[in-house]
């Protein structure tokens, strides 16, 4: 978990906290951040856990509910942190068996965290973005993996469980039901008589009560006839007739084939049931992940104009609120010598989350699901494996060749930025795979490889990309722009040079993932 000290959140903290004078930690020093961010990035998390406990759809969190989520956070604060971090190796800030810190957490919680969520994370119906396809399908991947596991329960031989939902929102994602006019053709693939025969052999054995409840799916998928009719319902001109309950339904019966991909963390597949479970957990964003066209999703909305609707971000916007980006820039000059657009500067920051979370699912189900992430990367085997060569197939499964980079590597404060921006005439500085410049042109290198569209959105250009790349993610004080149209000059001089010297280089392998793809960009332009 990275520490991002200077991002657009903590130049307007003072907006959240207003002048609360009793908050502990008002005095920002570097600790005091470091201890708010992390327990922001817990409690963001947590917020769907706890929805799971309660057994209760995201639709609010009250003041009068704070008192109750920060209990229930700081009871299970060490099982959220491992999960939410994915390792032991990472340290807490905070001791959960000293009463002192258990309190600070709370505090946190409740003065700032959930106020500052209240204002700015819940999603709203009359927004652009959410008919915007890389923000839907970054945010359906996300609250996928947000509720991967149910926490609550206890472990069974060191095991997390999926959590109800968790079939259903991987189907989704795996078969993009945003791009209809695939759709169909990705559940073909994934669903192939050969992977779910594969899958059913693998690992462990389905218990009689499991084989008898999948059986019916078995049955029909083997009866080339009935699972063609079945098929035919999620071609883009059937599925457009379909209401959104129907498509639910649809979706549930082919979540029962996944379950066969995911037994190994299921205690019993047949757990989903006939779906009455799911769709009451996942209903308001349902009514914006179903509809398949802006028209159908704004006529939805409307008739529930009486129903007070809300749903919450599953991506946690905190350091790159695109709201609060876009307030600041404007306010000084320099800024306003950039050319940007403001739907633009939002697009940049929705596509560079859709590579980030492509790369998580597939990273989050390698290791237990590798028919999940084996077909995932076959969907974008151009990009992953011709080339960038991140993945290499050998013996019925993808080898990682290089290890995925991660959203939250990005850090760009001050002292990173600063020297990022220092001229460099080598590549030396590129074999620190921590340094922002590198983490710069690898993220700009999976957007050209997974997003193919990207490119033409940007116009081909190098510098354009690296403006929006800049104004995203920082770094940001409240009366001051830490950043001047130099020094993107700068930064675009320098990756310039980087490019001259690539084309003398040798072993161009070395730096395929930092400037191989885009030296093609730049050729192109």
């Amino acid at each position: 978990m990275q520490s991002r000290l200077d991002t657009v959140f903590w130049a307007y903290f003072d907006e959240y906290l207003k002048k609360d004078s009793s908050f502990s930690l008002r005095k920002l020093t570097t600790d005091n951040k470091q201890k708010i961010n992390e327990v922001y990035e817990i409690a963001y998390f947590a917020i769907f856990q706890y929805k799971l406990w309660k057994n209760e759809p995201i639709l609010t969190i009250n003041p009068e509910d704070y008192n109750q989520f920060a209990d229930y956070l700081t009871v299970n604060y060490e099982n959220l942190f491992q999960q939410k971090n994915n390792s032991n190796i990472k340290l807490s800030k905070f001791n959960t068996k000293d009463e002192k810190d258990i309190q600070l957490i709370k505090e946190i919680t409740t003065k700032l965290i959930l106020v500052h969520i209240n204002k700015t994370s819940w999603i709203e119906k009359n927004e652009n973005y959410i008919n915007n396809y890389y923000w839907l399908f970054s945010s359906l991947t996300s609250l996928s993996l947000r509720f991967q596991y149910d926490l609550n329960f206890k472990k069974e031989n060191n095991i997390n469980y999926h959590s109800v939902v968790y079939p259903f929102l991987t189907t989704c994602v795996m078969i993009d039901i945003f791009d209809t006019k695939n759709m169909i053709n990705k559940i073909k693939k994934i669903f192939s008589k050969e992977n779910l025969a594969f899958a059913f052999k693998s690992g462990r054995s389905l218990s009689q009560e499991e084989k008898k409840w999948i059986l019916p799916q078995l049955i029909n998928i083997k009866n080339d006839e009935d699972w063609n009719l079945f098929l035919i319902n999620f071609s883009r001109d059937k599925w457009e007739l379909h209401d959104v309950n129907k498509r639910f339904k649809l979706i549930h019966d082919l979540s029962r084939l996944t379950t066969i991909f995911l037994k190994e963390e299921i205690h019993n597949i047949s757990f989903i049931g006939d779906g009455d479970e799911v769709y009451e957990k996942l209903e308001n964003y349902l009514k914006l992940f179903l509809p398949i066209s802006k028209e159908e999703r704004s006529l939805i909305f409307k008739k529930e104009e009486n129903v007070n609707w809300q749903a919450l971000f599953p991506i946690n916007y905190k350091d790159y609120n695109f709201k609060w980006t876009l307030f600041h820039i404007s306010k000084f000059k320099d800024y306003k010598k950039l050319k940007y657009k403001e739907d633009k500067l939002a697009e940049f920051i929705w596509r560079v989350r859709y590579i980030f979370d492509y790369i998580d699912f597939i990273m989050k189900n390698k290791s237990k699901n590798e028919i999940i992430s084996t077909e995932m990367i076959n969907f974008k085997y151009v990009g992953l494996v011709e080339t960038l060569k991140m993945f290499e197939f050998n013996k019925n499964k993808y080898k990682v060749l290089i290890k995925p980079l991660t959203f939250s590597e990005i850090n760009l404060d001050y002292k990173y930025f600063e020297k990022a921006v220092q001229k460099s005439q080598r590549f030396e500085e590129l074999a620190d795979r921590a340094l922002q410049i590198t983490i710069m042109l690898r993220t700009i290198t999976l957007l050209i490889c997974i997003d193919y569209k990207a490119p033409k959105a940007f116009n081909y250009s190098i510098s354009e990309i690296i403006i929006y790349y800049l104004l995203s993610f920082g770094p940001y004080k409240k009366n001051m722009n830490l950043f001047q149209s130099k020094d993107i000059e700068q930064l675009e001089s320098k990756v310039v040079k980087l490019l001259i010297q690539y084309k003398k280089l040798k072993n161009k392998n070395l730096v395929l993932d930092t400037l191989g793809v885009i030296n093609k960009l730049q050729n192109f332009s």
